[in-house]
């Protein structure tokens, strides 16, 4: 397993991961009529520009995207925007945070997770996160209420691998 900065020939597996991870997380909430298959064709144009920004790494297995992590860098902490894996592959995710705590070791790491998400609930606290502070968030329109989540360097001096 490898973490990297995401590539240009990695937006299309970066889409897919995405758009799988939001049915997953999401269901009804997504617009689910815009099939996953036209992101083979050409990734959305936010997706590219992320990528130029150098806000996005991957995890690979076997040379394959099997994970991604957006992420924006605060005066205080980082902040994961988005982090899609295939389901049940936790050790990418935590491999992804693991290497966004590298990024900046002395800062905390948030991530907001909707309410109710009970896989990503369980990866976070699994691997060293505490549950902070509820909020309200915006998806694709509807308000949800989410909960962000807390990695300090000064906790367990890294996200631990999930077994």
């Amino acid at each position: 397993m490898r973490v990297r900065r995401a590539e240009r020939e990695d937006l299309v597996a970066i889409a897919r991961l995405a758009y799988g991870a939001s049915i997953a997380a999401y269901g009804d909430l997504v617009d689910q009529t815009v099939p996953s298959a036209s992101m083979a064709v050409e990734p959305p144009p936010e997706l590219k520009r992320k990528l130029l920004s150098g806000s996005l790494l991957v995890c690979c297995e076997d040379d394959r995207v099997a994970g991604y992590a957006e992420y924006e860098t605060l005066d205080d902490h980082l902040n994961v925007l988005g982090l899609g894996y295939r389901r049940e592959a936790h050790n990418v995710a935590a491999a992804l945070l693991r290497a966004l705590q590298n990024l900046h070791p002395q800062l905390p790491i948030s991530h907001e997770v909707v309410l109710g998400h009970l896989e990503h609930e369980q990866l976070h606290e699994a691997i060293g996160f505490v549950p902070g502070e509820t909020v309200d968030a915006d998806l694709g329109g509807h308000t949800v209420v989410a909960r962000r989540w807390w990695f300090s360097p000064s906790s367990a001096g890294s996200p631990a691998a999930v077994g």
